[in-house]
């Protein structure tokens, strides 16, 4: 198998009593000139795939290929298998995470909140609403550390 990452078109194919839907493009293309580079039963990717799922799986290098249809050589991995990341929060931590900005004053009322239930014996339940993406799991992940390191 052979996967390459980028943009493609779309569209479909067929008539009235199957319609069915393909990808054309150079990154099809590239795709199915990688395939060539794969042992059977294996799976060779592109770069761009490779630096997309670094840590969400392991590769190989196998080095610059020289396919038709593209100018310059191309470097081909190979999957090997899961890698040690789990979820994009565990990919950016490997990487380094941004400075944590502009939410202190939940920051601070989440703590309050956990303190309050331990000084009371009793559990609280917090409820985190937000749109995908503005930060909650961060948000928790800052409370974590600050209540670890206070």
């Amino acid at each position: 198998m052979g996967l390459n990452s980028g943009e493609v078109v779309v569209g479909s194919i067929g008539d009235d009593l199957r319609m069915d839907y393909t990808a054309q493009g150079h990154v099809v293309g590239l795709a199915a000139r990688v395939q060539q580079v794969a042992s059977p039963g294996s799976v060779s990717v592109t770069e761009q795939t490779a630096r997309l799922a670094s840590g969400f799986f392991d590769f190989r290098d196998l080095g610059d290929h020289t396919f038709k249809g593209a100018s310059v050589p191309v470097r081909v991995f190979e999957l090997r298998g899961p890698g040690p990341i789990q979820s994009r929060l565990e990919r950016s931590r490997a990487r380094g995470f941004s400075g944590f900005v502009g939410r202190e004053r939940e920051l601070e009322w989440l703590c309050g909140a956990y303190r309050a239930s331990v000084e009371e014996r009793r559990p609280w339940c917090v409820t985190l609403l937000g749109d995908a993406g503005v930060g909650k799991t961060r948000l928790v992940r800052e409370l974590w550390q600050r209540l670890l390191d206070p």
